[in-house]
């Protein structure tokens, strides 16, 4: 499991994951401003939630496709994909990675169902349980999971009766030492030093679970 994860890394560099650090603030801050602008009727609409994280899932979509397209995110590419349980998803396609994007409301909550996500566990269980076979697939499902301005992170999920248990691949990306995009307005001096890039994965085999309250949970959240 160790050395696929280890592969997945090349696909979710220290540059890209900075990229998707920046599309996530810039989404919930529109749709935060868009929906709870203050003195509209929508202030005071108890749904406005609702329409917040619809708007906010629509917006990532659109940002992280077209960054893919004006090859912000180096190697991935973006494409959207039918769901039978719902709408369509958005796949992010690495040379050894295709990763699903998905809110949570609790970084430990166990994501929502839909197809896709199940069939992602499934493909994982496979080729994490027969690393040494050739017919396995080499490409690891992720989710890119995120809970609010200050959490997102790359997992694997890989077990279908236990569907809340992952093998994370990154530490918190919201957090503040990130390198700097390369799309940014503001120049970075060549003379600046560099920021230091190990804390931005978790040492592989980290496992983590959601706790037993939020296995009874299990489904009845939205995915937006």
């Amino acid at each position: 499991m160790s050395d696929y994860l280890e592969d997945s890394k090349a696909d979710w560099t220290p540059a890209n994951l900075a990229v998707l650090r920046e599309i996530l603030i810039q989404a919930y801050r529109e749709s935060r401003r868009t929906v709870g602008t203050s003195g509209t009727p929508l202030e005071m609409n108890p749904n406005r939630m609702y329409a917040q994280g619809n708007l906010r899932w629509v917006m990532i979509d659109a940002l992280l496709y077209h960054a893919c397209c004006e090859g912000r995110l180096e190697g991935i590419q973006a494409k959207f994909q039918p769901n039978k349980s719902g709408p369509f998803s958005l796949e992010l396609l690495g040379r050894s990675t295709r990763t699903l994007v998905v809110h949570l409301s609790h970084p430990e909550d166990c994501p929502p169902d839909s197809d896709l996500r199940r069939q992602a566990r499934d493909c994982n269980q496979f080729t994490f349980s027969f690393m040494h076979d050739t017919q396995a697939s080499d490409t690891v499902q992720l989710l890119l999971v995120h809970a609010g301005e200050k959490f997102a992170a790359l997992r694997a999920y890989y077990d279908n009766e236990q569907p809340w248990v992952y093998e994370q691949l990154t530490g918190n990306i919201m957090e503040e030492r990130r390198p700097v995009p390369v799309f940014e307005t503001e120049p970075v001096s060549e003379s600046e030093p560099q920021l230091a890039l190990a804390p931005l994965f978790q040492e592989t085999g980290a496992t983590g679970h959601a706790g037993e309250k939020r296995k009874e949970d299990h489904g009845k959240g939205v995915a937006v």
